[in-house]
């Protein structure tokens, strides 16, 4: 027996599918940058429950259909593209050689969500001949949550992912030299949150932005041997909620007033420009109701106010919320 295989030296590497069911093809890859990645679920065994035999032991199980589910948590960081692209849709690209801005929104079309992704597994040479790469083919975000916090320097986000198809355990990886974008946090630092484009002046402590994008996880065929046949999103449901300082009414005030609330939550490296080293992203939700309750009094120190907020579409118009990455990056 050999060294233990280690979540340090295990590669991510992530595709991009044209179509549901199909393995890209040519096959190109990037490194994909995580916490964790959690990401399986094999099939109930099923025993026949037919009776007769005089024995009182289940015969040996049949598989039933496939239900792969699981969580990816990443630091928010420069490498975020690929999460953004699958979670919200293709991004318009605008800029030069150097400095490009991705715009990521709600669309259809050439801004539409890709139909899924593909995860390779590859842990490392510790692990010899078949077993080393687990393939995940047919995977899609349900949902994402974004979290930012004063506990640290870090900002995180976790993924809700959902496949259709049982993982597989190729002899080779689909690209064995996958682009490598690298990856540099956003740090507490470069935050900067901004509510109502500055006219509500509130110190916000934590902040939660909710993605969820509805998927239809019910859709199976006799013919798919047990697999999904699809995975399609619905309504796009996006939310959040946060703690502030009790030393303004503003929020209060506002949500008894049934007035929306605009937010803009920033981070960047150095100037934000979009050159290595200065890079931004920019997370906007620029119409949502607005619940403020009336704080709690629990105790002798300084009072929360705690807040939730649901984006939501003007009359006539998709909903407005955008994530904005400025990278050196040409193509996401």
């Amino acid at each position: 027996m050999g060294k233990n295989a280690t979540g340090a030296l295990t590669r991510f590497t992530g595709f991009t599918q044209s179509a549901f069911g199909a393995v890209p093809d040519p096959a190109a890859g990037e490194v994909l940058y995580l916490s964790t990645l959690a990401f399986g679920g094999e099939p109930n065994l099923e025993p026949d429950p037919t009776l007769g035999s005089g024995y009182r032991g289940e015969q040996k199980g049949d598989e039933g259909r496939f239900d792969p589910t699981g969580t990816a948590t990443a630091i928010i960081g420069t490498s975020i593209g690929f999460w953004l692209k699958h979670l919200i849709g293709a991004p318009v690209t605008t800029g030069a050689a150097g400095a490009y801005t991705h715009t990521f929104a709600v669309g259809n079309g050439a801004q539409a969500i890709p139909p899924a992704l593909l995860i390779e597994r590859d842990f490392g040479d510790r692990i010899a001949g078949t077993g080393r790469i687990a393939r995940d083919q047919d995977v899609r975000i349900g949902s994402a949550a974004f979290a930012f916090t004063t506990g640290g320097p870090h900002q995180t986000v976790n993924y809700n992912l959902v496949g259709a198809r049982k993982v597989a355990l190729p002899a080779l990886p689909l690209d064995d030299t996958p682009e490598d974008y690298g990856h540099k946090a956003f740090v507490l630092s470069g935050l900067t949150l901004v509510l109502d484009e500055g006219a509500t002046e509130v110190c916000v402590e934590t902040l939660n932005i909710n993605w969820d994008n509805d998927l239809d996880t019910d859709l199976f065929c006799l013919n798919d041997g047990g697999q999904r046949h699809d995975l399609p999103e619905g309504q796009v449901r996006i939310s959040g909620d946060g703690v502030a300082q009790f030393d303004t009414a503003a929020l209060l005030l506002k949500a008894q007033a049934d007035q929306s609330l605009a937010l803009r939550i920033r981070m960047r490296r150095g100037s934000g420009a979009g050159t290595v080293g200065n890079e931004e992203l920019t997370l906007n939700v620029p119409l949502s109701a607005l619940v403020a309750p009336v704080p709690g009094v629990t105790g002798p120190r300084g009072l929360k106010q705690a807040f939730s907020f649901r984006a939501y579409r003007p009359e006539n118009g998709e909903v407005g919320v955008t994530a904005v990455l400025k990278s050196p990056r040409a193509v996401i």
